[in-house]
């Protein structure tokens, strides 16, 4: 489950199109295109869509590319602050006691907890959130077995009796993977004075996509979404322009 599957599906009929694992070092214009470097080559092209977090642009040369008034803006993103733990048991257990799952809190290390297993309860998932300063808390903790560690104490908090042994987990830090820098979604500081639709408006061939870009459901998949609908009407709407004349 996830959403692997959704991008293999969407990515199979562009087959070699797309280089995969191709770190981008640097967009510059050169000749009236743009000249994109990365880890397996150059590429050319008319068009840039920028897809990655607004905290990577400057790392890879957008800031270059715009005027300094909109790289300020820019300045004044912030990544969001996530730990996301996933337990996966031999069944959802804690159903037993008659319980959902589901849990909020406003302090400690983890902030929230989701019943995320299969609709056929052939395995029971819990996903445990660490957002704001409850993931300040846990990226004390640098390694990933000692949080999980963590995650299972904590669960015994809830008085349910002893924990079973989960047969899988994983906790990803998100603010110390270097393609994202923090998770999911970065957001606006006080200061900020042009709005989503200015700040992320197509320049002359440079496009941006991403949830931070979207003006509605703005952080959620949801907004992925729009925003890269958004960008394919942009391009579409510019080479339809060009090819009539």
């Amino acid at each position: 489950e996830g959403i692997g599957g959704l991008l293999a599906h969407l990515a199979n009929n562009l087959k070699s199109a797309i280089h995969l694992s191709a770190q981008v070092h640097s967009i510059y214009r050169k000749q009236g295109a743009f000249e994109v470097e990365s880890s397996k080559g150059r590429i050319s092209a008319k068009d840039v869509v920028v897809a990655v977090p607004p905290q990577l642009y400057r790392s890879i040369g957008v800031y270059g590319l715009l005027p300094k008034n909109v790289s300020d803006e820019f300045d004044l993103i912030r990544p969001g602050n996530v730990i996301k733990t996933i337990l996966v048991f031999p069944k959802p257990w804690w159903r037993e006691s008659g319980l959902t799952g589901r849990s909020i809190s406003s302090y400690g290390q983890f902030n929230a907890t989701v019943d995320s297993s299969p609709e056929d309860g052939s395995l029971g998932v819990l996903t445990l959130f660490s957002t704001s300063m409850s993931g300040v808390l846990l990226s004390k903790t640098e390694s990933e077995s000692e949080r999980i560690a963590l995650a299972l104490k904590w669960l015994e908090s809830f008085k349910t009796g002893p924990i079973p042994e989960p047969l899988f987990a994983k906790s990803v830090n998100w603010n110390a993977e270097p393609f994202s820098q923090g998770g999911y979604s970065a957001v606006r500081t006080l200061g900020s004075k042009m709005s989503i639709a200015e700040l992320f408006q197509s320049r002359d061939g440079l496009h941006f996509a991403g949830t931070e870009s979207a003006t509605e459901w703005r952080s959620f998949m949801e907004g992925a979404l729009q925003s890269s609908e958004r960008v394919v009407e942009v391009i579409h709407k510019s080479h339809s322009k060009e090819l009539s004349k």
